[in-house]
Parts: structure tokens; C-alpha cells; sequence
């Protein structure tokens, strides 16, 4: 009985098996201004706790209820409730300043807006995932 004990405490797999996947810290941000002053946020990877952080940084520059500020969201891959909630952050900022933040995102994160009840809060803008082109 002490030897199934001990090879029990000293048994990686079990414990392994148990460990949740190291999350991703990856999101890139890339911004890109238009000559008619509109600026285009465009993020890539994932949208999560580890990585709201940057997105905030980038998009602190650019205030959406000034000008025309555009997220693209297509290239983001995950998407939890604080990414969901940082991009209802600058949904309301600009909509304090009169405007409506524009959202290029993937039928799936639409889905994801639509069942946050979230949809609404953005002038979206579908892509196919696949291609990148807007959606007819």
C-alpha cells in the first residue's frame, strides 16, 4: 500500500492532465491612419486578460469620439469577457462623443457580440475568415 501511495504523489501524468494550457500572450495591435484622418486599429491573435493591456496603450491614443476610429478584429483568434468588455469601453467612449466605433470583425465574433447582446453597440463591418475581403 505505501508503494501505490508513493507512486501516486510521484506520478506526472495525472497531474499534467490536470494543468490547464498555458494561456497565450500574443496580441499584436498594428495602426494604420488613412489621408483623410481615419485611423484603423487592426489586432491579431488573442483578446484576453494577458493581452487587453496592449490594445488599451494603442487605442488611448486615438479617442473614437473625435475622430474616425475603426477596430478590425478579424485576425483575433479568442475573445473572452474582459476583451468583450474593453471594446464596450470604447464603444461607450465614443459614443460619449457622438460617434459610433466601427468594428470589421468575423461572422463568428459577430456571433459571440450578438449573444452578449453587445451586437448593437458598434457600426460592424463582416469579413469572411477565410479571405479578409468584406462580405457582400
Amino acid at each position: 500500500m505505501t508503494a501505490a501511495l508513493m507512486d501516486a504523489r510521484t506520478d506526472t501524468s495525472s497531474r499534467a492532465m490536470r494543468r490547464h494550457p498555458a494561456p497565450s500572450r500574443c496580441l499584436t495591435v498594428q495602426v494604420v491612419a488613412d489621408a483623410d484622418g481615419a485611423v484603423t486599429l487592426r489586432a491579431a491573435g488573442n483578446l484576453d486578460i494577458y493581452t487587453i493591456a496592449r490594445l488599451r496603450e494603442r487605442m488611448a491614443r486615438h479617442d473614437p469620439g473625435t475622430g474616425r476610429v475603426v477596430l478590425d478584429m478579424s485576425g483575433v483568434t479568442l475573445i473572452d469577457s474582459s476583451g468583450l468588455g474593453t471594446l464596450l469601453s470604447f464603444a461607450n467612449r465614443a459614443r460619449r462623443g457622438g460617434a459610433c466605433l466601427g468594428l470589421v470583425c468575423t461572422p463568428e465574433l459577430a456571433e459571440v457580440l450578438a449573444i452578449a447582446r453587445l451586437a448593437e453597440a458598434f457600426d460592424l463591418t463582416l469579413v469572411a475568415p477565410d479571405t479578409g475581403g468584406a462580405s457582400p
